[in-house]
């Protein structure tokens, strides 16, 4: 089982989405709202609220 590359949480097999940069680098993401937050906003999840990364 995956986990998401912004908010920690778990994917269900079949859901999410991956992402693959141009130098191989992949990303998986459960919703769109991980991908822009990480891809278009550039935040980072540690100082994010809701993620799981930041609860620890």
């Amino acid at each position: 089982m995956a986990k998401c590359t912004f908010c920690g949480k778990d994917i269900e097999q079949g859901t999410g989405t991956l992402y693959i940069k141009d130098d191989a680098k992949m990303f998986n993401f459960c919703t769109l709202k991980c991908k822009k937050n990480h891809l278009n906003l550039k935040r980072n999840p540690v100082h994010t609220r809701w993620t799981l990364r930041f609860k620890k």
